[in-house]
């Protein structure tokens, strides 16, 4: 009977999943807030909106058989997100949720959605890189059908918690506190890192929306759901169109251990070695000179983006700020004398190869807002903007007594000077020979894993230890801070209760519930090819011995069975498990899936 009662549950589910798009059965969320019809809201506002573009999604509706529509999460010009539920799931199952994008019909094309498989198999290369987790991927991806029968491309994704311009909204004056920001900005360099060595990626769009920040609690989502019956959908209505306010907002933050990940590929570009590009790139505000200037650009670009989001996370302004025309309309001109204000002339080598490209077409017209269509660099941004003798031709536009170091009152003097070191070789003329995001993320002076983290929530720092570690790599996931908050706790505790000297790694964890048991012999093994362990968990710890202890890795656990002998010199330093390869019995046996951090 039981064995019954499951299968019927199971193929009632299929059964009702079965169309591609449909709407659920028994909703009991209130009645929806309705918006004044003449009052314009979220996609609405978006540049060149076109109603019918946007596919028709309501709360409740079940999209591909199986991801039922909770609420609205946010848009963009091609697209809407929306919070679902798997109903494919067991009764007795926890229920799991995924974000859905759905793209506009103009992406619904079968070349976009094989430029998108394709970026999609670039991000997933190479797993072990340490960038690897920085960078979020569609799980997978599915195609339906709108009223009129045109296509759009969906993509399904883990739940994030926020922006990170939410994530700084919550700090006082709107600042990232400087020490929380250099974790996340080096977290971001290893994800572009990833992004330009090993997937041959520019992403083109590196805003502060498009970085994303983890969930730092497994109960922020159930918590979020459950709510949302009692804070109904607010909706406009326009003829058989609703469009929906969104939902986005998940509540106080349970703690600060969460992590950036870039998002947002559906700008990429995709590189060829040695090959340059030359087509509009970039935000407004974003754009690199580079672009502007219609000369060839490539990696750097990205890290152009990423110097000016780090600047408006630290300050909360924006870096150039005078950019608009007297319509408040983006400039290029005003832009350029922004730029122009902050780092000097630019080099002749720069302003050569704009000249030499300036009647150069572009491969296809490019439209701008205002719907006129342009087949030149010098069209679309409406230069030329530099005379013959190398001067700027609009030198009233430069704004006077602009510099880096009075626009910074985040940091104090020493910091401040470290962060413009910094910040100057992300935001510089010469794209010719550019630091790549790697260089940038190993520098020393103001992006190391400082271990004042706890400072900026008032709690005192840990202590740190120097001693060189190796690192046993065991499951690859993309849940890579999922223990952020544990070790936080395990390790205050171990440096009360033991005294031990611990290092503080912001790095990746394995997937929460893996487990590998490991030997005595084994454990030895690792420990005289010079691997260090520490146990951070009250549980069979005694100095010089441990008897069926935990390891914590984050949310997971390495067993370790029977006695072994340690000493406080081998309870020096903390284990992390890095994003890597599985490994099986006979690697662990053979220390195969050892490797060197």
């Amino acid at each position: 009977m039981k064995r019954h009662v499951l299968r019927s549950a199971r193929l009632a589910s299929k059964q009702l999943g079965s169309s591609q798009n449909m709407r659920a059965m028994g909703s009991n969320a209130k009645a929806p807030i309705p918006l004044p019809e003449d009052r314009l809201i979220e996609e609405e506002r978006v540049p060149g909106y076109r109603a019918e573009q946007f596919l028709q999604v309501h709360p409740g509706d079940v999209l591909n058989g199986k991801y039922e529509v909770l609420t609205k999460l946010g848009y963009g010009r091609y697209s809407t997100v929306w919070l679902t539920k798997d109903r494919s799931r067991w009764f007795w199952q926890k229920p799991a949720y995924a974000t859905v994008k759905v793209q506009t019909a103009a992406l619904g094309t079968k070349e976009y959605e094989t430029r998108q498989t394709d970026v999609e198999q670039r991000l997933t290369r190479s797993p072990e890189h340490e960038g690897y987790g920085f960078v979020r991927r569609a799980t997978h991806h599915f195609t339906t059908e709108g009223d009129a029968g045109q296509k759009h491309l969906c993509q399904v994704f883990e739940p994030m918690r926020e922006p990170i311009t939410i994530m700084q909204s919550r700090f006082p004056d709107g600042r990232i506190p400087g020490p929380l920001l250099k974790v996340y900005i080096r977290f971001v360099l290893q994800g572009l890192d990833y992004l330009h060595s090993e997937c041959q990626l520019v992403h083109t769009d590196l805003t502060p929306s498009n970085i994303m920040m983890s969930l730092e609690d497994n109960s922020v989502m159930p918590e979020f759901v459950k709510g949302l019956d009692r804070e109904p959908n607010a909706q406009k209505v326009v003829g058989d169109r609703t469009i929906y306010q969104s939902q986005s907002d998940f509540g106080p933050l349970k703690s600060i251990y969460s992590y950036p990940q870039i998002h947002d590929f559906g700008h990429a570009t995709l590189m060829e070695p040695g090959v340059g590009c030359r087509h509009p790139a970039q935000p407004d505000l974003y754009r690199a000179p580079e672009v502007m200037l219609g000369i060839v650009w490539s990696y750097k670009v990205d890290i152009w983006n990423l110097g000016i989001v780090m600047w408006e996370l630290l300050e909360g302004t924006k870096l150039f700020e005078h950019t608009r025309d007297a319509h408040g309309k983006h400039s290029t001109r005003s832009h350029l004398a922004n730029i122009i204000a902050f780092l000097g002339s630019p080099p002749p080598s720069l302003l050569q190869a704009e000249r030499a490209c300036r009647d150069t077409t572009l491969p296809y017209g490019v439209t701008d807002d205002d719907g006129e269509t342009h087949h030149t660099f010098v069209g679309l941004y409406h230069g030329p903007f530099f005379l013959e003798d190398d001067s700027f031709a609009f030198p009233e536009l430069v704004p006077p007594n602009l510099s880096f170091e009075g626009s910074i009152t985040a940091l104090d003097e020493e910091d401040k000077l470290a962060f413009i070191d910094f910040v100057k070789q992300m935001l510089c003329w010469d794209a010719e020979d550019p630091p790549s995001a790697q260089k940038l993320a190993s520098l020393n002076k103001i992006f190391h894993l400082v271990n004042n983290i706890d400072s900026s929530i008032g709690q005192s720092p840990l202590p740190v230890h120097r001693k060189k570690e190796r690192i046993i790599t065991l499951n690859r996931t993309d849940n890579i801070m999922q223990g952020f908050r544990t070790y936080a706790t395990a390790a205050k505790m171990a440096t009360k209760d033991l005294g031990l000297r611990l290092t503080w790694y912001l790095t990746g964890t394995i997937r929460p519930a893996t487990q590998v048991s490991m030997t005595p012999e084994v454990a030895a093994k690792a420990l005289e090819e010079g691997f260090t362990m520490v146990p951070i968990l009250n549980k069979g710890i005694e100095e010089g011995n441990i008897t069926s202890a935990n390891i914590q890795l984050g949310s997971a656990h390495l067993y370790i069975d029977g006695r072994l002998k340690f000493s406080k010199e081998l309870l020096g330093t903390v284990l992390v498990a890095l994003p890597g390869t599985k490994a099986t019995g006979d690697q662990l046996a053979t220390g195969a899936c050892f490797s060197q951090y």
